[in-house]
């Protein structure tokens, strides 16, 4: 198609619930010079993001349901080239795994909110995550929480906030928080924080699949302490539609 001139307005009034589609925000497709595919992501709000792997693993679903590439493929996005392996049931993606590179642990902390002292670790892979470890996750309120992070200087701009669990070492319960959306269902890059922050804790462990637990339903993370995390989780196809621009 044409060239799309300004897609952060485009992702504020597609993304509206009442007037238009409904979404977190937009996913441009590109063509890539280094890759098999580009992608732009846009927020409900206009901001573009640099990294979010559910998108990502929903465009590798596209690309390979559409025949444009074989199981195996490349994505670039803002953080760079990202390598994807799908599984696929009639000639259907349905699940999508995706290496996301080596973490960084920024640190571990003790932080108080609300007037309650909580056990925290920063996590950044591609962007930055605070994990807060909590024993009523179903009863957190992520936006009080993130309000009060903001307030403290403990939040950087752009980043996620995550309230998790630890059920057992290959299972952990989580929902994710951020300025810009609020609580949303799903987000893959802070599955593999919450994994891998409860593996520098010693609660998970090293070389397993730990299932990750969110609203939407669950993500699968993989991360050995000398490699790279591999995220894995199932793709779906909701509808399709033509708008005009």
């Amino acid at each position: 198609g044409g060239e799309i001139t300004c897609p952060e307005s485009l992702a504020i009034n597609f993304s509206d619930r009442h007037y238009a589609i409904g979404a977190d925000g937009i996913v441009l497709i590109e063509k890539s010079e280094a890759a098999d595919a580009k992608v732009r992501i846009f927020n409900c709000d206009g901001k573009e993001l640099r990294l979010a792997a559910n998108p990502i693993r929903c465009v590798a679903k596209y690309l390979f349901d559409n025949k444009f590439v074989g199981e195996r493929m490349s994505i670039e996005c803002g953080c760079g080239i990202y390598e994807l392996t799908v599984n696929s049931f009639n000639g259907k993606a349905s699940s999508v795994s995706m290496l996301l590179g080596s973490p960084v642990c920024e640190k571990k902390d003790n932080i108080s909110l609300n007037g309650q002292n909580y056990s925290a670790v920063s996590v950044n892979i591609g962007i930055s995550h605070l994990v807060v470890y909590t024993d009523k996750v179903e009863e957190a309120d992520m936006e009080a929480l993130g309000q009060a992070l903001i307030e403290n200087g403990k939040f950087t701009e752009g980043a996620y906030l995550e309230c998790a669990r630890v059920v057992n070492g290959v299972t952990a319960k989580m929902r994710v928080w951020d300025k810009y959306n609020g609580e949303t269902l799903s987000c893959g890059t802070a599955a593999a924080a919450v994994a891998v922050a409860s593996m520098l804790n010693g609660q998970c462990l090293y070389g397993e699949i730990i299932t990750v637990k969110l609203k939407g339903g669950d993500l699968f993370v993989k991360y050995d302490k000398e490699g790279i995390i591999e995220l894995d989780g199932p793709v779906k196809q909701s509808f399709n539609g033509s708008i005009e621009i």
